[in-house]
């Protein structure tokens, strides 16, 4: 963990260095992930962690159930 702390919910995310520099984001900021379905889902970056997987363009969170889960950055807007 280089910044900030580990999710503990649903909304929010541990996002790699290289996506948040992608994002022009930082740790605290909230972005928007779009689902398949094109709904908008805030989530809140409350970590920054060094990863080399997938480009370092990823992120660790949990949409629920209490996974782990990884996500590309391909659905993902800055939102502020």
């Amino acid at each position: 963990m280089s910044s900030g702390h580990w999710y503990m919910g649903p909304d929010q995310a541990v996002v790699l260095k290289r996506l948040l520099t992608a994002l022009h984001a930082t740790v605290g900021d909230t972005i928007a992930i779009t689902e398949l379905g094109g709904r908008a889902i805030p989530i809140r970056i409350v970590g920054e962690v060094f990863d080399q997987e997938h480009d370092g363009l990823s992120m660790l969170t949990d949409f629920g159930g209490g996974r782990s889960r990884r996500s590309r950055s391909g659905g993902c807007g800055a939102r502020g």
